[in-house]
């Protein structure tokens, strides 16, 4: 009988655990938002009341002042059960706000075995639950009054921690039980194995209750450390088969967390005019055609002769501009004149090589002599094809000529006088004459020049939106400083993202570009798109600028690749800036003290909070006298520094200047254990 009902103790207290381990879970339906407070008969408010929807699932929990606030259907039962007082039904029908009372329960000791009842309550020393990055860490002693259990009675301490945003999560730490000896014998005999005792891994002995106290530690992982966070233990006596005490105790509101103050702990650097490309000398090109007419085998210009007078007014207008712009450079003119492939080769070949050098003396000959001079020319003839001519009749559905055309090609494909010959005496061959074969009697002309002289905004926006391919680095970076004119924390993301992929082009073209490769780098971190390989490459440079290398040890940090941002950091210089971008590496690798050593220095915000972190409040509170710049974070930090030395009045005049500054400092400070109190 001993034995099946102290197996029923443990798999209550395993159940009790569960519970405390449940979550919220959406109800269908017409749900309404039920208010309420939870008291025992003397009037009291009770915490950490679970509440269940239907007696199943945990839905929320009372707060510090038993008040609640969940969503329910707007027709359920509702069920609040603690530790020490006798649970509860209620029912919903649509009211919006509910007062529960709830009856202490008082379990006597009935067994002849237990002869000493208990006399005393378990307490715990004050605790302030601490934060470390993402685990939260509990140091503290339980007072365990003298005869507070007996030999024949077994001691559970659950500690457990509560995220106040949303009752219903509940993160359990590791539980310690504590055993009378005649309890674990009994527990021995049962088993015949202690292991399979479920809670054997948390025994300890007697012996851990030194003095009266009994010693605690233990950490856990937490997603947010951004939410206020109570910590409980229940406590728990049980003999071989009845619990003959219950008990929840608060350990601590809110926790101690300095390091969520430090300042500038990934903030980008983005360059503006510093280490912009330089201005080059660019070569630049202009292709185009002008249809001239010529006279029936003569190479002489003649402007009377269809649009040749305005078609030569076109190129040479454009020869001027050229040569007046200031700074603007003529190199290289460049014509290739072409004729149609009818007549003898030989004979059309020498054609459109004197028609070629007519039209480049004719043109060029208005120009300065200076400027022909240091001139490159360069005149091509072509004979076309009469594959070309089949090609555009046959784009032009004349399918029949010009598979006829193509046959012949491939019948004289090594004459070309006797392939014209026989295309003559073709019946459509006047027709070709006349439409077709005028078209390929052109003479084509490409421009090379440089500009020395830096563009205006309109001139770049033009060649960037006509041939951006042409802009020269310095040139891509002025477009992108006509396009983003404003301070960088003016923009939102839609227009980083505009930033990012401007910058993400122009390394393209640019790829050893270290203004857009930096940029970018910074603009990924703002955007939470860290990428290392950005700067990874411009990195093994000992000779790069320094904000490379800061701007990789933040994206590092961000890829939580803290080893290589260390590594990094031996390529910096030692300077303030720099050791404080070495006390954040150092900060992120939990190494405090390395981290104060590189501030010890600098007379800085980080360098009071490092000292708290690490416990050296003296120091903190005379350090933080040297903060003078009038912030409410400064005040917030100074209120901290005072509280801890049980400087109350200056702590909490401290505290009213910060939230008058930025009242939503009142929502953190009741979230911090080292200034709740002060509230």
């Amino acid at each position: 009988m001993r034995k099946k009902c102290s197996v029923i103790c443990c798999q209550f207290f395993l159940l009790v655990i569960l519970s405390l381990f449940s979550y919220v879970h959406a109800n269908a339906g017409n749900d309404i938002n039920l208010v309420g407070i939870v008291r025992s008969t003397d009037g009291s408010p009770l915490s950490g009341v679970s509440i269940k929807l239907d007696g199943v699932n945990v839905i929320g929990a009372s707060d510090d002042e038993g008040r609640f606030t969940i969503r329910v259907p707007n027709v359920c039962t509702l069920s609040f059960s603690s530790i020490g007082y006798k649970s509860q039904s209620l029912g919903v029908r649509g009211q919006r706000s509910m007062v529960v009372l709830m009856e202490s329960d008082v379990i006597s000791l009935n067994e002849v075995i237990v002869t000493q009842s208990v006399s005393d309550k378990l307490t715990v020393v004050p605790t302030k639950v601490e934060s470390d990055k993402k685990h939260l860490i509990i140091n503290t002693r339980y007072k365990v009054p003298d005869k507070f259990f007996n030999s024949y009675t077994r001691l559970i301490i659950q500690p457990y921690i509560l995220k106040l945003s949303d009752p219903s999560v509940v993160y359990m730490m590791r539980p310690v039980v504590c055993d009378g000896s005649d309890f674990a014998i009994r527990q021995s005999r049962m088993y015949g194995d202690m292991k399979i005792d479920p809670l054997y891994s948390y025994i300890v002995p007697l012996s851990a209750i030194k003095g009266g106290y009994i010693s605690y530690s233990d950490s856990l992982e937490v997603e947010n450390m951004d939410v206020d966070y109570h910590t409980y233990t229940k406590a728990f006596i049980e003999t071989c088969c009845d619990v003959v005490y219950k008990d929840t105790i608060l350990v601590s509101k809110g926790i101690v967390n300095p390091l969520k103050l430090i300042q500038s702990q990934f903030e980008p650097i983005i360059w503006n005019s510093e280490n912009a490309p330089g201005r080059e000398i660019m070569l630049r090109e202009e292709k185009g055609a002008i249809d001239l007419s010529f006279n029936i085998k003569s190479a002489a210009i003649d402007e009377s002769i269809g649009n040749n007078k305005t078609e030569l007014a076109k190129i040479q207008d454009r020869l001027s501009q050229i040569e007046s712009t200031a700074g603007s450079v003529l190199q290289i003119v460049e014509m290739d004149c072409s004729v149609s492939p009818d007549g003898f080769y030989s004979s059309n070949k020498r054609l459109a090589k004197r028609r070629v050098l007519s039209s480049m003396e004719f043109l060029t000959s208005r120009l300065k002599k200076e400027i022909r001079q240091g001139m490159i020319m360069r005149a091509e003839a072509t004979v076309v094809e009469w594959t070309q001519v089949a090609a555009m009749l046959r784009k032009d559905g004349y399918t029949k000529e010009a598979h006829q055309i193509e046959r012949l090609c491939r019948r004289y494909a090594n004459d070309k006088d006797q392939l014209s010959s026989a295309v003559r005496y073709q019946p459509f061959y006047k027709f070709i004459a006349s439409e077709y074969l005028p078209r390929f009697r052109q003479v084509q002309y490409k421009l090379t020049y440089s500009i020395n002289r830096e563009l205006s905004d309109k001139e770049v926006s033009e060649v960037f939106h006509t041939n951006q391919f042409s802009l020269t680095q310095y040139e891509y970076w002025r477009y992108f400083k006509i396009l983003y004119n404003k301070p960088q924390s003016e923009y939102n993301t839609v227009e980083l993202e505009e930033q990012r992929n401007y910058l993400v082009n122009m390394l393209r073209l640019f790829p050893k570009s270290v203004w857009a490769a930096n940029n970018l780098a910074a603009i990924n971190l703002i955007l939470k798109k860290p990428d290392s390989r950005v700067l990874s490459k411009l990195c093994l440079n000992p000779n790069s600028p320094e904000d490379l290398f800061i701007n990789q040890i933040f994206t590092l940090l961000s890829l939580s690749k803290v080893k290589e941002a260390r590594t990094l950091c031996e390529s910096l210089n030692s300077n303030d800036k720099c050791n404080y971008v070495r006390s954040l590496v150092a900060i992120e690798d939990e190494q405090y003290d390395e981290a104060l050593g590189y501030l010890k220095h600098q007379s800085c915000f980080n360098k009071v909070v490092l000292l708290l972190k690490i416990k050296r409040n003296e120091q903190a509170y005379l350090e933080s006298k040297n903060l003078n710049s009038g912030t409410a974070k400064e005040y917030y930090l100074k209120a901290i520094c005072a509280n801890r030395l049980n400087k109350f009045n200056e702590a909490y005049y401290m505290i009213e200047l910060a939230i008058s500054l930025d009242p939503t400092l009142k929502d953190q400070a009741t979230k911090d254990a080292d200034l709740n109190d002060l509230l």
